[in-house]
């Protein structure tokens, strides 16, 4: 941060005294990832004039780590033998992000412009559905045959030097029919350099397939612990490869887009600064209805209570600790079979068995919280009745939120639903009206 602080205070200074060949030195030595992220603070005029202080062998790796929005800036403004020359040198994950945010207008423009290769790479690309693993995937890669002998697969590695590094040191190997047949390290192939790969590989885990959609390969890279992993077609030709680096962005989206629909709100499509205010309200609009209409039905059961109400006014103190009781237990519920669904520690097939646990784990809570809650009232009043009234509710409730918490991820996720959607607040309205109904149930039969 210290270092970060200094650059953003010295480059434009540096700026304002025309000191370009300073600038050009200072950035040399600092981080692509470093650069973007200071390059964020920087004002619109003084950004475009900077970042064309970026060497141009740099220039792309640095435009990759921008925001969507800086980007947009810098294609509209640079020239077009910058933005052609910026677009053929990202890496084609990065590229394709991009792309598929841009105005089909500017977008359509820009890839005409690019370089043939490139543009054909592109246009594979963004052909795949959106969120699919073939938006994520890099179709240059490096392959080697079963049959070759070290020496000679090392042979064959020196014409492909440009290649990605990932694409070396873990290499895919195929058959005489082109069929992927497993990987090899090239450490292995060095140091065995007369065995034929196909006696150095190591067992192929499945390949992935870029019509699936790119949470599967998440759950592929968390299952098998690998770096990288090839993407085949229908016939288990490799098609491309999917890296660690593209996967942690992916599980980093879903991770985010999770906490934001458990938290009650539409998941956000761009950064929270990059978001209109009206589109937050809109997100956010939903499930506020939502709740407002479950206050309102809370409402009418406790106003069909109103008796118990009148004759036992001290018992609408004690109903905030019932339904906060019910409530929290059902989103520590929610939150654990959530993630297990997620990382697929669990499956739909596994509902009973949750079921079983979570009917003792309610109990085992409600019971412990009972006691709490009941020997406060018993304290505070010195009303058994009252007191047991509250120890049972909380028992009632509590079993029910930690039910309802636990089986709403497996109704939604049969029914094609994000799990996640079964979030803290509906499992909240839930609660608020069962809640209010056995409590003051359980009051009417107890006291009167």
């Amino acid at each position: 941060m210290e270092e970060k602080a200094k650059y953003l205070e010295a480059i434009p200074q540096a700026l304002e005294k025309r000191e370009f060949t300073r600038i050009k030195r200072e950035l040399e030595n600092i981080p692509s990832a470093d650069i973007a992220e200071i390059f964020e603070e920087i004002e619109v005029n003084k950004l475009i004039v900077l970042f064309r202080l970026v060497s141009l062998a740099r220039r792309a790796e640095v435009f990759s780590y921008l925001p969507f929005e800086k980007q947009e800036l810098l294609l509209t403004t640079l020239s077009d033998v910058a933005v052609t020359s910026i677009m053929n040198d990202m890496e084609p994950v990065a590229r394709t992000s991009l792309l598929s945010e841009l105005d089909p207008t500017i977008r359509e423009k820009i890839v005409g412009k690019m370089s043939p290769n490139e543009r054909k790479m592109a246009m594979e690309l963004l052909a795949y559905p959106e969120d699919s693993i073939g938006r994520i995937m890099t179709t240059e890669f490096l392959s080697i045959r079963s049959s070759m002998r070290g020496y000679e697969a090392i042979e064959h590695i020196r014409w492909y030097v440009h290649f990605d590094d990932d694409a070396i040191h873990n290499l895919f190997v195929v058959n005489d029919t082109g069929k992927y047949v497993g990987d090899v390290t090239l450490a292995k192939i060095t140091i065995n350099p007369t065995q034929t790969i196909g006696e150095l590989i190591k067992p192929p885990t499945a390949g992935l397939n870029a019509f699936d959609e790119d949470e599967e390969a998440v759950n592929h890279f968390r299952k098998y612990d690998i770096t990288i992993a090839p993407v085949v077609d229908d016939n288990d030709i490799i098609i491309g490869f999917v890296t660690a680096d593209d996967i942690f962005d992916v599980a980093e989206e879903e991770a985010t887009e999770d906490v934001q629909q458990f938290g009650g709100l539409e998941a956000l499509e761009d950064p929270y600064f990059s978001t209109p205010i009206v589109t937050l309200m809109r997100k956010r609009a939903g499930w506020l209805c939502f709740l407002l209409i479950g206050g309102f039905l809370t409402a009418i059961a406790m106003e069909k209570y109103e008796g118990v109400l009148q004759s036992y006014h001290y018992l609408i103190f004690y109903l905030p600790i019932i339904i906060s009781s019910g409530g929290n237990s059902g989103t520590q519920a929610a939150s654990i079979i959530i993630r297990s669904l997620a990382v697929k520690e669990m499956g739909l097939g596994d509902w009973y068995r949750v079921l079983k646990r979570e009917i003792f784990t309610g109990i085992g809570l409600g019971l412990l919280l009972a006691l709490v809650g009941g020997c406060l009232v018993l304290v505070k009043l010195l009303n058994v009745y009252a007191a047991l009234t509250v120890a049972l509710a909380i028992v009632s409730v509590v079993i029910f939120g930690a039910l309802s918490g636990a089986m709403l991820p497996f109704i939604f996720k049969r029914i094609n639903v994000d799990p996640a959607v079964s979030s803290s607040p509906l499992i909240a309205v839930l609660v608020d009206i069962v809640g209010v109904i056995i409590y003051l149930a359980i009051a009417q039969v107890l006291l009167f």
